[in-house]
Order: structure tokens, then C-alpha cells, then sequence
């Protein structure tokens, strides 16, 4: 007898490809996976006199965009360690940016933050320029990144011309070496590595000390001076060298002679300060000096740091409102807003 499919056996069968058709729209509405951001890293070095911009593309290049000058009042705030007491700015920093924009001279940016809103507006525009496109996102190095005074007021000032970090605000000692780590020949199983940085500019002298455990770089002490005179430089590299440099983060006891020697800053190329340099560290250490273009090297290397991070999969930093749609770097897929 031949078997007959029954009305009820059929509507069984096709339940299955009933569910799919139900959920195809909401698969087709996700689209593909989330994707890694392949844009470039946009860095950005505030020194006490002067911002420095600079670029770090996908395929590893990068481009040095800009040097500009800071305003007197600019110079100032950079050199200030505390806040000057005003009962207008601590009203006004009460509101959201947004907010402050909207009451007029009452929250008029003081002298600090319209400085610095000045300066970064400055090197935005020269990115866009050399992009041909604007951007949304770019991460700041300062000297010091310990005076939570200036990290505040440049906080406010990115996103007040319309950027977001991904970084806090870190010092531009670390980034300079991450520039110039790339040309080091690492060996393996190598011990814990000293590595000084020094920046010697017309804004003074900057040194930390690094222990490089290959897998990281961690600050050990740093000794900033944005106004030291050139005839006590000497001394303060003297005080600042001095071993023991204590240990590395995992406990490790660290060799008592500093590895390697980075120099950076408008200045470091100055026959005196190399002859210093010499008399204090040794003239092997310093004719191995690693230099990779002084002037840019913080924010080559920040930009570079950006970069990476917005690849990383857990990148979920939101741009200012309407930023990308206004870019040609990013999609538009929903994913990636």
C-alpha cells in the first residue's frame, strides 16, 4: 500500500523553513561582523611652546604634518601647575560643552582653555588639510602628564573641537621611545632593559626612565623641568642617572647601567648639550642614541598607539555626534558607528 503524506505531516516538515524565513530579515538586518577600524591614528604633542600633529597610516607609514606655534597665553598655561581660582570657570565647567556654547559670554572660555581650543583647532585643520577628509578621533601627549590641572583643561578642549581619545593623556617620554623602538634589534630571553629618554628643547629638560621587559614599557621615575637654564643641565642629568633604578613591575632587580639612550626635542642636536650628555652617560651610549626625527617623535608615536587601538576588536569609543558622516575614513554601516 503506498504511503500517502498527511496534510499535518507536510505543515511539520515546513516549519523549519517557515523559522528561517521569519529570522532572514533580522540576519540580513545585522549584516556582516563587526569590523576592525582601519583608519589612520592621528597624534597630537603639546610641548610648552609648540603642538606637533602626525599621522599613522594602515600600512605602516606615517606623515609628519605640522609644527604651530602657541599663542603667549598658550605658553603660559603650559608652564602653570595649578589652577587659577575663579568662580566663572568653576560655574561654566560645571555644564556639559554643549551646554556652555549655549549661555553665551557668560561661559566664555578663559584665557587656559581658549588657548589650548586654539592651538588643537590649528592642528586639526592641518590633518584634515593633508587627509582631504576631517577625522574623529585623535589622542594628546604632554610632557607631564602627572599635572592633572593641564590633562583637564586639554581634556575639554578636544572634544570641545569636536575629537575623542582613545588614550588618556600620557606623557610624551613613553611615545617617544615606542617611535623609536621599532629600529632596536630585540633578542629574546633578553633580562630587563633600563632605557632613559631625554628631551632638551627651549622648554627645558624632560628625562624618565623605562624598564623595557619586552612584552611592556613602564615608567620609573621622571624629573620634568620646562624652564632649567642650559648651565644646570649637567647637574640635573647627573641626579637624575643615579643608580639603583629598583625594580621591574614583576619584581625583577634591575641592571645598574641604562641600555639605551633616546633623545628627542628641538634641541637635542646642540653641540654643548651633546657634549654634556658624554660627560654624564658616556660616549658610547650616546653615539648609539637612538634620534628618530626629534620633533615628531611623541606624536609618531601616540598616533601609532591610536592606530592600534582602534583596531582592536573591544574598540568601542563613540566620535562626537555626526563626526563620521561627515568623513570619508569611516563606513557607514551601522556596525561600525
Amino acid at each position: 500500500m503506498p504511503h500517502r503524506t498527511t496534510s499535518s505531516s507536510t505543515f511539520r516538515s515546513i516549519i523549519p523553513l517557515i523559522c528561517l524565513l521569519c529570522l532572514l530579515p533580522c540576519i540580513l538586518a545585522q549584516g556582516p561582523p563587526p569590523k576592525r577600524f582601519r583608519v589612520p591614528g592621528v597624534g597630537l604633542s603639546l610641548t610648552p611652546d609648540y603642538g606637533t600633529a602626525a599621522i599613522y597610516f594602515a600600512n605602516g607609514s606615517i606623515a609628519e604634518v605640522a609644527q604651530i606655534e602657541g599663542r603667549p597665553e598658550y605658553k603660559a598655561f603650559m608652564r602653570r601647575k595649578e589652577a587659577p581660582s575663579s568662580l566663572k570657570t568653576s560655574l561654566c565647567d560645571a555644564f556639559p560643552p554643549t551646554l556652555q556654547q549655549a549661555t553665551l559670554n557668560f561661559c566664555s572660555k578663559p584665557p587656559d582653555s581658549a588657548s589650548v581650543v586654539s592651538l588643537l583647532r590649528a592642528l586639526k585643520y592641518s590633518v584634515e588639510a593633508y587627509l582631504g577628509t576631517t577625522f574623529c578621533f585623535a589622542d594628546v601627549v604632554i610632557p607631564d602628564s602627572s599635572r592633572t590641572y593641564q590633562c583637564n583643561v586639554i581634556e575639554k578642549a578636544i572634544i570641545a573641537v569636536g575629537l575623542r581619545q582613545t588614550h588618556s593623556i600620557l606623557n610624551a617620554g613613553l611615545f617617544a621611545v615606542i617611535a623609536n623602538r621599532g629600529s632596536w634589534s630585540d633578542d629574546k630571553d633578553r633580562p630587563e632593559r633600563v632605557i632613559l629618554s631625554v628631551d632638551y628643547s627651549r622648554s627645558g629638560l624632560n628625562t624618565m626612565l623605562f624598564c623595557d621587559d619586552e612584552d611592556s614599557i613602564d615608567d620609573l621615575r621622571q624629573v620634568y623641568s620646562p624652564d632649567l637654564g642650559a648651565e644646570n643641565v649637567e647637574t640635573a642629568l647627573k641626579g637624575f642617572v643615579e643608580p639603583p633604578f629598583g625594580h621591574s613591575p614583576m619584581g625583577v632587580k634591575l641592571p645598574d647601567h641604562i641600555d639605551r639612550l633616546v633623545l628627542y626635542g628641538d634641541r637635542v642636536s646642540d653641540r654643548e648639550f651633546l657634549e654634556t650628555l658624554r660627560r654624564v652617560l658616556g660616549t658610547d651610549l650616546v653615539e648609539n642614541a637612538y634620534v628618530f626625527d626629534p620633533l615628531f617623535a611623541s606624536a609618531v608615536g601616540i598616533a601609532e598607539s591610536s592606530h592600534l587601538r582602534m583596531r582592536r576588536i573591544d574598540f568601542n569609543t563613540k566620535p562626537a555626534i555626526g563626526c563620521r558622516w561627515r568623513s570619508n575614513l569611516y563606513a557607514k554601516a551601522r556596525w561600525e558607528l
